[in-house]
């Protein structure tokens, strides 16, 4: 081979080495300005949620005070009540040893309303008080229609009173227009007839929902506080009818049989 063409191929090989090398050169430069390019994406991503931490942390800061006031509102609650229940559990020791000389006198909450049964009326339905009173007027008087347009119940739970009411034999269930004339009868016919007073309290909620607590005498002079949750739609304020009591339902049915 003579010298000319050695060279040649000593150029050809150089060429392709150093082709080589540039696209090698180019893949390099492609990968890293693609590196390059998501890191710049994710410093943009962590400045953007820095700042958002930092929002976050000031509205932390400026609520804080609000949120340890909620904290320490619920704490009082939460003693209060215990010393209620503290106070009904001696009165209520206080009735077993009285006599009908000495007779224990009821205990309300400070600044409650007590409500005389003989008063209680159908007081509408636009406050949790009022809807709770409307409820116990018209479950003691037995008006189930009324009773059943004053409650309700949440979705979930909504299922399992649709199924109390299919339980029931077809000459029973057609007795009943929906699962709230059911429950109103059932509600009317488990609520004590000796309830002579009550005294609505400790009232926890919001605009749209509430939790009730209720203090009532029997006739006999005890004493209990029960707790209701209501809550306020398109129809007002209505009494929620929670699944324990559904479910308390049912097995009153079931134990009556068909």
């Amino acid at each position: 081979m003579g010298s000319r063409a050695l060279l040649f191929l000593a150029g050809l090989a150089a060429a392709t080495v150093i082709g080589g090398l540039a696209i090698r050169q180019a893949h390099q430069a492609e990968r890293l300005g693609a590196e390059l390019a998501a890191l710049r994406t994710q410093q943009d991503q962590a400045g953007r949620l820095q700042k958002e931490h930092q929002r976050l942390q000031a509205a932390i800061d400026q609520f804080g005070d609000l949120r340890q006031l909620r904290r320490a509102n619920g704490q009082a609650s939460m003693v209060r009540n215990e010393i209620e229940k503290l106070k009904l559990q001696a009165h209520n020791l206080t009735l077993a040893e009285a006599s009908k000389d000495h007779p224990a006198e009821p205990i309300w909450p400070k600044g409650a309303t007590v409500l005389p049964a003989d008063e209680w009326r159908d007081a509408g339905n636009d406050s949790p008080h009022s809807t709770l009173e409307s409820v116990l007027w018209a479950a003691r008087g037995g008006d189930v229609s009324r009773l059943a347009s004053l409650i309700d119940f949440r979705p979930g739970d909504r299922e399992r009173a649709d199924q109390l009411l299919a339980t029931l034999p077809p000459e029973s269930r057609a007795q009943y227009a929906n699962p709230e004339a059911l429950v109103a009868t059932l509600v009317a016919a488990n609520l004590p007839t000796d309830y002579a007073a009550v005294a609505p309290f400790d009232e926890v909620g919001n605009a749209k929902s509430s939790v009730l607590r209720l203090r009532v005498e029997q006739a006999g002079g005890q004493q209990q506080d029960l707790t209701f949750m209501l809550h306020h739609g398109d129809a007002g304020w209505q009494l929620d009818v929670p699944g324990n009591t559904l479910a308390s339902f049912a097995q009153q049915l079931k134990s009556k049989g068909p």
